[in-house]
């Protein structure tokens, strides 16, 4: 039990006891302050979840609603009193549209350290003088996205010793339209915070040395600068060992503003004994170097990113997704404990492997269309990528008409022999799936032998928006008797979602009519091979 949830329970004890009646009202006005400050916190955080929830969910930095409670002063003249007078209800605020609640909050805190999360840039620049004047009581500091030109004015508070300073948000958006002020108009000096864990900087310059990451355990860079413009790879690496407290590390194009020449053969082994969560994002042999670079724990959440352009795709030779990924796959073990895959190509392209207590996930982020050219060569790369994974739930999302080609469902399911099982969306037409189920490009030899059969293990299949046409339930049927012929169960479970390429509506209705009067009809047949049938029109 959390010491919060062991006061409440006293409190509540302290309310039910007779002892603490009073003759004269009821028995909460018995309740000492410290209990009631708890239930203050209490209700102002169930708020706040509520309010956390869904619209807000991308504003940056999150809004606390701290000041939720605040309602509970209409309650009484001693509730008024308490939450005036309290300093824990003032520690951590949200400063939006006006500096008034910052004072009243430096007030009544007494002293006391503060969470501060802006949400205005104007307000927070008008507030930088009194903030630089209360420094010394900072433990967060979250600021809401700027723009270039406001970091000037940021020099004076970052230039003065923030000791009990324990995480910092620093935002500079990306806007083409403003000119961007010299990056090294701040400069990040981890001596002025020695307490300082947790850092999410975009835009800004960071002092890329021992003392500056050794103390971290939270650490996102996003499109920054070193201070020293010439650090090499070397280098950065030898630093990055240093952060052995390290649990959280983001570098999204960091990593290609340093590492200008690369020496031939080079090679690092940094050792991340406590990261349990690694984010890198930038050009494709970036991430493959630095991942070559580094020892990652079992239980890692992994997330790769490549940042695509046209040179790169000409000279990618349809390996993307591999060139995100150090040759020898043997520097991460997370490939070879994955057991679920599952891809998508809309927008951006999208793998994620998961593992007991672990994940991988690798993204495709291009201005150019992806989906028409690349899909059939990705879903061949996932396949080498996991084919030593004991891969047994397959789920693959992609655009309609995308993979038309039988041979890439051959590839597919011939290196994830050991699923159970897939779902696939959209299903597109009937024969290419089928075909490579149903084991149509191998000879028949004997019945007993199934080793030409794809996924001898599947037991649950779900495909949806299959293309139907008049024959479609018969080559399905067929596909399924050739699995069983050859001596494979039947599935627990078939989910089929047949969809209509016919624009007229009568035309379609008509269709519409005969499946639901053709299907039914081959159920029992289905029954040999499924234990059990659905099917949708979607």
């Amino acid at each position: 039990m959390t010491e919060r949830s062991q006061t409440l329970v006293y409190g509540m004890a302290l309310a039910h006891d007779p002892r603490t009646h009073s003759r004269n009202g009821p028995t909460i006005h018995c309740l000492p302050d410290e209990i009631l400050v708890y239930v203050f916190v209490y209700l102002s955080e169930a708020w706040a979840w509520r309010k956390r929830f869904g619209y807000e969910s991308t504003v940056r930095p999150r809004r606390r609603h701290n000041g939720s409670w605040t309602p509970l002063m209409l309650v009484c003249r001693r509730w008024r009193e308490l939450g005036c007078t309290s300093a824990r209800l003032w520690r951590a605020i949200d400063v939006d549209s006006s500096p008034e609640r910052l004072r009243l909050a430096l007030e009544r805190s007494q002293g006391a350290t503060l969470e501060l999360y802006f949400h205005s840039p104007p307000i927070f620049l008008s507030s930088i003088s009194l903030l630089t004047q209360q420094a010394h009581r900072l433990r967060k500091l979250l600021l809401p996205p700027m723009e270039g030109s406001h970091l000037p004015a940021l020099h004076s508070l970052f230039s003065t010793d923030m000791p009990v300073l324990n995480e910092l948000r620093l935002w500079v958006e990306d806007n083409a339209d403003t000119p961007q002020a010299d990056p090294a108009s701040i400069r990040f000096c981890a001596s002025r915070f020695p307490r300082l864990q947790y850092i999410r900087l975009s835009h800004v310059t960071f002092q890329w040395e021992p003392s500056a990451i050794s103390n971290l355990r939270f650490l996102h860079l996003h499109s920054c600068h070193s201070l020293d413009s010439s650090l090499p790879i070397e280098k950065f690496l030898d630093v990055l060992s240093s952060g052995t407290k390290l649990e959280e590390l983001r570098l999204y194009q960091f990593i290609s503003t340093i590492a200008h020449n690369v020496p031939t053969g080079f090679e690092r082994n940094v050792s991340l004994p406590r990261l349990r969560k690694l984010v890198v994002g930038d050009v494709p042999h970036l991430t493959a170097l630095f991942l070559s670079s580094v020892t990652l724990p079992s239980n890692i959440t992994l997330r790769v990113v490549g940042l695509l352009d046209a040179t790169i795709l000409a000279n990618a030779q349809n390996r993307l997704l591999a060139s995100l990924l150090p040759t020898d796959h043997g520097r991460l073990p997370i490939l070879q404990a994955v057991t679920q895959v599952n891809f998508r190509n809309y927008d951006d392209f999208h793998v994620c492997g998961v593992a007991p207590n672990a994940s991988i996930t690798l993204k495709l982020r291009s201005e150019l269309d992806l989906e028409e050219l690349y899909t059939e060569c990705a879903l061949i790369e996932v396949a080498q990528i996991f084919q030593h994974a004991p891969v047994t739930e397959l789920d693959i999302d992609c655009g309609p008409d995308t993979v038309d080609d039988r041979g890439v469902w051959v590839h597919l399911f011939a290196f994830f022999d050991r699923v159970r099982s897939l779902h696939v969306l959209p299903g597109q037409a009937v024969r290419p799936i089928w075909h490579a189920l149903g084991g149509w490009s191998y000879p028949w030899e004997e019945p007993e032998d199934y080793q030409g059969v794809l996924c001898p293990e599947l037991r649950v299949l779900d495909i949806e928006y299959l293309q139907w046409d008049e024959e479609a339930m018969d080559f399905i049927l067929a596909s399924l008797r050739r699995r069983h012929l050859r001596g494979l169960p039947k599935l627990d479970s078939l989910s089929i979602g047949f969809t209509y390429d016919i624009d007229s509506k009568s035309q379609r209705d008509d269709v519409v009519m005969e499946t639901d009067l053709m299907i039914p009809s081959y159920e029992d047949h289905l029954s040999t091979y499924t234990a059990k049938f659905v099917w949708s029109r979607n």
